[in-house]
């Protein structure tokens, strides 16, 4: 089980933001750990993307 927060902020100069806590739980990965190459991920998403769409690959 991992566990990762995601912190969204607006543009706007009042910024705001919200955070959620993600738990990803994995079933039989081959007895491998996930590896991250990076320790921080950053991705910018327009407001109007369409619901279901694959924002970042990790």
């Amino acid at each position: 089980e991992y566990k990762f927060v995601v912190t969204a902020r607006d543009g706007a100069p009042d910024q705001r933001l919200a955070t959620a806590t993600v738990t990803v739980k994995v079933i039989d990965a081959e007895d491998e750990v996930p590896v991250f190459h990076q320790s921080s991920y950053e991705a910018r998403v327009k407001e109007n993307v369409p619901d279901y769409m694959v924002i970042q690959v990790v």
